[in-house]
């Protein structure tokens, strides 16, 4: 994660999706989501920060989290 944190040629929400796809590489599924839906709560309207949190959701067999967010 330093690593990441050191891109700095990358904005936040940039920074955000690289650390949240390195975590569900490793299983971290609830720590990637919760990373995943703190961005979501600051651009609700983002459609890529959708499918990345609903799929993630879906894959953790969070179902009616996942259609609220899909």
């Amino acid at each position: 994660m330093g690593a990441v944190d050191a891109m700095d040629f990358l904005d936040e929400p940039d920074r955000d999706v690289l650390r949240a796809s390195l975590l569900i590489s490793y299983g971290l599924y609830h720590r990637a989501a919760d990373i995943l839906g703190k961005r979501l709560e600051q651009n609700p309207q983002d459609p890529g920060m959708k499918e990345l949190l609903g799929g993630l959701l879906l894959k953790m067999k969070r179902n009616e989290e996942a259609d609220t967010i899909l």
